[in-house]
């Protein structure tokens, strides 16, 4: 039986059980999403509670007081050649 041959009524009708099927699973999907992305953003992971630990937050503050003591010298570039700086991303 072709498509063309079905009367109006019974076209209307399966149209808009298409649509209610792709309604819902659009709908399914959504709250797939939330729940995972809820799911994530409150779980604690253990490589969250390791990078929080007071030992790491001392380690990384020791670290910042030693790298403020040697400043960065950065090569003075008048009147040189043009330097190209490549960027890959």
């Amino acid at each position: 039986m072709s498509w063309f041959r079905l009367p109006s009524e019974l076209k209307l009708i399966l149209c808009i059980i298409l649509i209610a099927f792709l309604a819902g699973i659009a709908y399914s999907g959504y709250l797939l999403y939330a729940t995972v992305r809820e799911i994530v953003a409150h779980t604690q992971t253990p490589l969250l509670l390791l990078l929080s630990s007071p030992r790491l937050t001392e380690f990384k503050v020791r670290e910042e007081r030693e790298s403020k003591e040697v400043p960065a010298l950065l090569p003075n570039l008048d009147k040189k050649e043009r330097v190209n700086i490549l960027l890959r991303g």
